[in-house]
């Protein structure tokens, strides 16, 4: 049997019964399309609802406590790694300007 390679991926001589074929693959293929977007939105959904939402909730509290505990020590040592390690990399950025 002919097949038309253009755009059109059906035969050249259809019968009813490869239009019925065709049609029923139609069909099913818009129903399968459907069933996969519902059932993604579906799995989002429940993604969102029971791991990031409770996630997110509770990542504002968990990290403002943490930096309530935190002794003052504990800062200046956060903060005093953070200024040599820009003047490392001041350092080094000099270097590389004078090359």
């Amino acid at each position: 049997e002919l097949m038309d390679l253009g755009a059109n991926p059906m035969p050249i001589n259809i019968t009813e019964e490869d239009n019925d074929f065709y049609i029923v693959r139609a069909m099913a293929s818009k129903l399968f399309a459907g069933v996969r977007y519902f059932f993604t939105k579906y799995i989002r959904s429940k993604c969102n609802a029971f791991f990031l939402t409770p996630m997110f909730k509770n990542l504002g509290l968990e990290l403002s406590e943490h930096f309530r505990k935190m002794t003052d020590e504990k800062y200046l040592n956060l903060f005093n790694i953070g200024l040599k390690a820009l003047g490392d990399r001041e350092k080094e950025l000099v270097l590389q300007l004078q090359e």
